[in-house]
């Protein structure tokens, strides 16, 4: 983030910043966990900007922390308990909506290897449905 962003940034926040939803990472995360409050909440659900690079660097989680924030991650792996039957009960309605012709899936397709850097490309800018 540039310095003229952290900046705005500050003077926006002037009392600090209580909650905070992420799911890019990177140096936006870092210009908000340096505002964070004490007792601050940090939602985490992805890491955009360092998967587009090649990258995970989440130094921020660690200031955020440092600060008094409490971070959780949030990834569909952390609800995959089923002991309820809930989950299994749910896949069997959306696919009962699917076989009904109730529920569509509309997804965006990339045939070949050929096609794979505009896939690629593709993921970042929000110009996709589905997962590629």
């Amino acid at each position: 983030a540039s310095a003229e962003w952290q900046n705005d940034l500050r003077s926006a926040c002037g009392g600090g910043i209580d909650g905070y939803f992420d799911n890019v990472g990177g140096d936006v995360s870092l210009a908000v966990a340096e505002l964070l409050n004490e007792g601050a909440t940090c939602a985490i659900c992805g890491a955009m900007s360092q998967t587009a690079h090649g990258g995970n660097d989440q130094a921020w989680v660690e200031l955020a922390r440092r600060r008094g924030a409490a971070v959780q991650w949030f990834r569909y792996t952390s609800y995959m308990d089923d002991e309820d039957g809930r989950i299994t009960h749910a896949r069997a309605q959306l696919q009962q909506w699917m076989d009904e012709g109730a529920l569509k899936i509309v997804r965006t397709y990339f045939d070949g290897l050929a096609s794979a850097s505009s896939c690629f490309v593709r993921l970042f800018s929000a110009s996709k449905l589905g997962k590629a």
